[in-house]
């Protein structure tokens, strides 16, 4: 497994500038992170630019471009019932 894939055993978590980040990041789609099958909320850490999420609500650096695309999302889902 390892000649395949030589991080198959790393940790998924590690610490960068002093703040912990997911080394993959998440791909939460409609959950908005707000979920325990979110990988980032279920360890307690937040979204970070590894984080391929639609929606997250688990993020304070980049909050207004997350929130902004959150309420974008909620529009659309009004207009189309």
């Amino acid at each position: 497994m390892i000649e395949r894939n030589p991080q198959a055993f790393n940790q998924k978590v590690q610490e960068v500038e002093s703040k912990m980040t997911h080394t993959k990041g998440c791909n939460c789609r409609k959950s908005g992170c707000q979920k325990k099958y979110c990988e980032c909320y279920q360890m307690g850490i937040e979204c970070s630019d590894n984080c391929k999420c639609d929606g997250c609500l688990n993020c304070s650096s980049n909050t207004f471009t997350k929130q902004q695309d959150t309420s974008q999302y909620s529009l659309n889902r009004k207009l189309n019932f």
